[in-house]
């Protein structure tokens, strides 16, 4: 066709790091104190694809399958409970844990410790991220299978009729990523990491063992996507 200009362009979803805009709620919320025992920790999402917008976790005999790749991992960092504690706060981490770091340095083999298997774009390596790393047994003992993370995200439309509007633009529909843990009475850190490069990791989704893919005394190095902290109270 006479005129007819050609554009080449990338669809790309978020892989190491989330906009601001994109996390809508928190539950419960954060630096807040509760009777939140039997409350599933959960972020409400902006955008209604996202837990999809990547590949995650493949299930075995499944292959057509399609899980989220995002997963919120809730810890025990009760002061009370140092028996229990499952998230190291090393030198130089925030609050809640996690390590700011260059996305090209959080996928670089250390001694001990496993990294996602995942292809960063060039306009990504240079970008900060913040990374936590997890104790393999720890891993094992908190984190969903790969059948289990099909039921921990869904998309929601609700009605906004009575609500305040965040934008003129403001849409009823959003995404919803559920913690499989209930909290524990004390600090309890919440993060949302990416499993994108993490699943052969993930404990076996039938005997819930730890993955061979993981040795003993490693650790897991995953990106936190967003993160906060609450107090449960009896």
């Amino acid at each position: 066709i006479p005129g007819r200009v050609s554009q080449a362009f990338d669809v790309v979803a978020p892989q190491v790091l989330l906009d601001g805009g994109n996390v809508h709620s928190v539950y419960p919320p954060g630096n807040s104190v509760g009777p939140y025992e039997d409350t599933l920790p959960h972020v409400v999402l902006r955008r209604r694809t996202l837990p999809w917008a990547r590949s995650g976790p493949s299930v075995p005999d499944k292959p057509n399958s399609v899980t989220p790749w995002v997963a919120l991992l809730l810890f025990d960092d009760s002061t009370t409970h140092q028996d229990r504690e499952e998230l190291p706060m090393p030198s130089g981490a925030d609050g809640d844990g996690a390590l700011p770091m260059k996305a090209r340095d959080f996928i670089k083999d250390s001694p001990g410790v496993k990294v996602p298997t995942i292809q960063l774009s060039e306009g990504t390596k240079d970008l900060s991220c913040r990374a936590i790393e997890v104790d393999g047994d720890v891993f094992t003992r908190i984190a969903p299978t790969c059948t289990d993370l099909a039921w921990l995200a869904h998309a929601r439309k609700v009605s906004i009729a009575d609500k305040d509007i965040l934008s003129l633009e403001e849409e009823e529909w959003f995404s919803v990523v559920i913690a499989n843990r209930m909290p524990q009475v004390g600090k309890n850190i919440v993060h949302l990491v990416s499993l994108e490069g993490l699943g052969q990791f993930l404990p076996n989704p039938v005997t819930k063992q730890r993955s061979p893919e993981l040795p003993p005394g490693a650790k897991l190095r995953m990106v936190s996507l967003a993160s906060w902290s609450f107090h449960c109270r009896e």
